[in-house]
């Protein structure tokens, strides 16, 4: 067999069997994002990465844009549409009552009514338990928390922690509150019957009131939580946040195992499996609170991570790289991280498939078939996933 034979019995073998998986054309999924704010685009990454569809992003930026994409939407017909963030997931559901749902990113997922239709999905939610782990990591000996709500949001979280405390041996005090005027009369009464105060979504927390709770608690040495990490900058003991890309990588790993028709049949909402810890040692210390060497590593981790997160939505893929690396050496099974360095490995391996398969091409039309298959071999190498390379 002659070279040239050999090249297009090698280009057969590669390729023939691509064709003949992709006879039924796989559906595409479409992917609606709130925003492009940063953290849909963590959680996107994360998805992208592990889920093995195709997709379609779409972005709800104007009214305008919007009713393009569900006038689109809604003519493709599509088996189910992944929705990140809470405006996206609102959206779709009223513009596509019947289509099956799976959010990413969404607070207080209740608020969907999702007793009505197909929807399901993964919540931005981190439990008020994983806050009191952290507590009685601060401070072994505590025991009592409080909490103020004004609305529905507020009402509903706070309850959340009446089922969590006993079983971190803490007791939680929930109280509800009109106005800041009110706010202040009861932090008053807490001065010596409380040792945490754990801030939830509320709308009774504005930049004032936020800050009046914030130089209570410092002056009366209680630690102050938040899901927010920059209120914990500006004056919190901590604060908890969802690793968005370890959303988007369980969303992506949990669809792949699922039936189409089995989808959301059963309403499940996912709660976040890992948190960011943020930790303001300033505030803490004029607070007379100290933090134990296990919590300060963790934040450490974590601080790496959500660092080595930015540089590479930065594209600065090489610091990136070096970060992740260092992160992996603290903690070896760390997922994110693991997943962001097998994206950069991805990237500069499609950049170096993209440079031989224009080498190889040139050797092909030069009628140099031993070198083309050379290089063509190289590709596979680089690439064992025939239909990646296909596609690329």
């Amino acid at each position: 067999m002659n070279a040239k034979t050999y090249l297009h019995t090698f280009l057969l073998i590669l390729f023939l069997p691509v064709g003949i998986i992709h006879a039924k054309e796989e559906k595409e999924i479409p992917i609606v994002l709130s925003s492009n704010h940063s953290i849909y685009m963590k959680a996107l990454s994360g998805l992208t990465y592990s889920l093995k569809s195709k997709t379609k992003v779409y972005f709800l930026n104007t009214k305008s844009s919007s009713a393009g994409i569900f006038a689109e939407l809604q003519k493709a017909e599509p088996e189910m549409i992944v929705t990140i963030g809470n405006q996206a997931t609102k959206s779709v559901r009223e513009n596509l009552p019947n289509a099956t749902i799976v959010f990413l990113i969404v607070n207080n997922p209740r608020s969907l009514r999702m007793e009505k239709g197909r929807i399901c999905g993964f919540s931005a939610d981190i439990s008020s338990g994983e806050f009191f782990k952290v507590l009685k990591k601060i401070k072994p000996e505590a025991r009592s928390v409080s909490a103020f709500y004004s609305d529905e949001h507020g009402k509903y979280f706070s309850t959340e922690g009446k089922y969590h405390d006993i079983w971190n041996g803490l007791h939680l005090q929930i109280q509800q509150i009109s106005d800041k005027e009110e706010m202040t009369k009861k932090l008053e009464k807490f001065t010596k019957k409380t040792e945490s105060f754990y801030m939830v979504y509320d709308r009774l927390y504005t930049r004032e009131t936020f800050q009046d709770l914030s130089n209570f608690c410092k002056k009366n040495q209680i630690i102050l939580m938040t899901y927010y990490p920059s209120l914990a900058k500006i004056g919190a003991t901590f604060a908890l946040a969802p690793n968005y890309t370890n959303i988007g990588v369980r969303a992506g790993r949990w669809l792949n195992k699922e039936e189409t028709d089995n989808i959301c049949q059963q309403n499940k909402v996912f709660a976040p499996e890992s948190s960011f810890l943020y930790l303001n040692q300033t505030y803490a210390q004029e607070s007379g609170i100290q933090f134990s060497q296990e919590i300060l590593k963790r934040e450490q981790k974590e601080r790496l991570l959500a660092y080595g997160i930015e540089l590479y939505h930065k594209k600065k893929y090489s610091s990136a790289q070096a970060v992740f690396r260092k992160v992996l050496k603290m903690d070896p099974e760390e997922d994110t991280a693991i997943v962001f360095l097998n994206e950069i490995r991805d990237l500069r391996t499609s950049h170096e498939i993209q440079k031989l398969v224009y080498q190889a091409e040139k050797s092909r039309s030069k009628r140099n078939y031993h070198e083309a298959i050379a290089i063509y071999r190289k590709i596979i190498y680089l690439n064992t996933d025939i239909k990646d390379f296909q596609e690329k």
